[in-house]
């Protein structure tokens, strides 16, 4: 290549980095603000959600899943633990608003209903004390896992505005076994997308 012809392209290759810088520079803070308002990422800090999510994954939640349609089975959602200020959990939805949700010996009926639940952890045999687990936001203080609580209760009749929340662990999770069903309000956002370990990278479903 002749050196008038390798400037050129040196000058090609100047001139698309400084678009690309200028890109960022404009649109870098566009996208911040608008990662702020719809999305977070959050560390997991437990093992309720095995085998499924586990320790150390990374995760982005959609904080505006909510805003247009109703949190559904099956969803694994982020919130606030209702009894534990500063405490942030991730869970999956059982149970959804106006129904009767039975649980024997970790297995969840609705409405009398066995339901499937292919995400569960089949060695998973709960005691009758369930472990505590956290989700924590990344890059903030590790939290302190939830004192265990014991089960006093077995079945549940949900409000107009209340979910059911169980780890797919379910021998290791704090969940509405002990702190009952969940008002919407605590529902922080929906799991979207697991982004490290780089093997484990996925749209969560």
């Amino acid at each position: 290549m002749s050196k008038s012809a390798t400037e050129a392209t040196s000058r090609r290759e100047t001139s698309l980095v400084r678009l690309a810088l200028r890109a960022v520079l404009k649109f870098g803070p566009i996208y911040k603000t608008a990662s702020f308002f719809t999305a977070a990422r959050f560390v997991v800090h437990g093992d309720s959600m095995e085998p499924n999510l586990s320790r150390a994954h990374y995760l982005l939640i959609n904080r505006i899943a909510f805003l247009w349609e109703w949190p559904s089975r099956g969803d694994v959602v982020v919130l606030r633990h209702p009894h534990q200020r500063g405490t942030n959990s991730i869970k999956r939805v059982i149970g959804v608003p106006g129904e009767s949700v039975r649980v024997e010996n970790g297995r969840a009926f609705i409405n009398g209903l066995s339901l499937d639940e292919p995400y569960v952890k089949r060695d998973s045999h709960p005691p009758d004390i369930y472990g505590g687990d956290s989700v924590r936001l990344d890059d903030a203080p590790t939290l302190e896992h939830i004192d265990d609580q014991e089960v006093t209760s077995l079945e549940w009749r949900l409000g107009d505005d209340q979910y059911f929340v169980m780890g797919d662990n379910r021998a290791n999770s704090n969940d509405s076994r002990s702190f009952g069903p969940l008002d919407r309000g605590l529902i922080i956002g929906k799991a979207w997308i697991r982004y490290w370990p780089r093997s484990a990278w996925g749209v969560l479903r």
